[in-house]
């Protein structure tokens, strides 16, 4: 009930379901297939986390991140959905052109910028928020023992861009730069 009341609430602080030209789930992430959209329904939506349309980030990786976009707008592209990583995940150094919003609710997730390590970065825990602003190379993780589910949003489309080689070190050696 906690963590529904938490959606609810994050959904109802962007306004964007409120937007009249939203466009209802579809999903914009390179190489992910998205449902047809449809115009929003004349007085609201009710969606359990059952009904869904889980989609994979990287359809090469079956047993990689998911998605559920929840609302995405056809005029700019902003959105908010839902991230399902498994637990023990960890992306390659990454970055988005969008400033990403993230409210963890559910497992551990750990995120860590190109000037940060791993090893100091502060465990996400249910409830938490983050902030990663567009442009800024990242990694973002879940803990080991249970998935990671996080509520997202960004004001552009989404899109992942690798960062370069020289961010893409090992753990190891990622937890050795200051």
């Amino acid at each position: 009930m906690k963590r529904s009341f938490m959606l609810a609430a994050l959904i109802a602080w962007t306004g964007a379901a409120a937007d009249a030209q939203t466009a209802m789930p579809s999903v914009s992430a390179k190489g992910a297939p998205a449902p047809a959209a449809t115009g929003l329904p004349p007085t609201a939506l009710y969606q359990t986390m059952a009904e869904h349309q889980w989609r994979l980030l990287d359809p090469r990786n079956p047993s990689g991140p998911r998605i559920a976009i929840l609302w995405e707008n056809s005029a700019d592209g902003s959105y908010g959905a839902l991230l399902r990583f498994p637990a023990g995940f960890r992306s390659p150094m990454h970055s988005h052109s969008a400033d990403e919003y993230t409210v963890t609710f559910q497992g551990t997730a750990i995120h860590w910028s190109e000037m940060e390590s791993e090893a100091t970065a502060k465990r996400m825990t249910p409830g938490s928020f983050t902030l990663i602003r567009g442009g800024v190379s990242h990694v973002s993780s879940c803990a080991e023992g249970e998935e990671c589910i996080a509520f997202l949003t960004q004001s552009a489309p989404f899109d992942f861009t690798l960062s370069p080689p020289s961010l893409q070190r090992p753990p190891a050696q990622q937890e050795q730069r200051p």
